[in-house]
């Protein structure tokens, strides 16, 4: 298993794409299949919605020709990678998110905290998971995305007289965790591991 999207992050490379999977309050009535693509400073997502067992198939890298059924390039893409580049569940990112919205200029402020990884498994329906806290307790990770532009009350409210901009990565905080806490994953050279 390669860890190529971990790597191409901490390597700060320009174009890069990332496949995961969304579910929000351990439902699956709304399982999502989702690429993040980045392109410098921009950011696109496409996503396509999954049935339980089709998550299920996924995760287990059982019969997977359901993606090439999809009408979506996105998810008969993700196929050829898994086939291809061996591509595979990395990691639990589970988090809770308060979020603000404003239609002006399409701005998302998010909240993110209690940032954990569940480590060494790939269901994120199993309550049993064991979750591992990546920051620090009281900490939250801000997020402002906007489309178009930033509307100058939001810009003026983010004028700190200390702050900087920094690339903030919750899949790299988990994988960190996950490194940390298994001794093979910390011997592997280029990407490789023996898992």
């Amino acid at each position: 298993m390669y860890h190529t999207a971990l790597f191409e992050k901490l390597a700060g490379v320009q174009f890069r794409q990332k496949y995961r999977v969304r579910i929000y309050n351990l439902s699956n009535s709304n399982i999502k299949l989702e690429r993040k693509e980045k392109f410098g400073d921009f950011i696109s997502k496409k996503s396509i919605n999954l049935t339980q067992e089709e998550f299920y198939q996924l995760i287990r890298k059982e019969d997977i020709r359901f993606l090439l059924e999809k009408n979506s390039e996105m998810a008969k893409d993700m196929f050829w990678a898994m086939r291809t580049r061996l591509l595979a569940p990395a990691v639990i990112v589970d988090y809770i998110r308060e979020v603000f919205v404003m239609e002006e200029g399409n701005v998302r402020i998010t909240f993110d905290q209690n940032i954990q990884a569940g480590i060494d498994q790939a269901d994120i329906f199993d309550t049993n998971v064991t979750l591992v806290r990546v920051l620090e307790p009281n900490t939250m990770v801000l997020e402002v995305k906007y489309d178009d532009f930033l509307p100058n009350h939001i810009y003026s409210a983010l004028q700190l007289p200390v702050h900087r901009r920094e690339a903030v990565s919750k899949y790299v905080y988990c994988r960190q965790v996950q490194f940390q806490r298994n001794p093979v994953m910390q011997y592997t050279s280029l990407g490789e591991s023996a898992l």
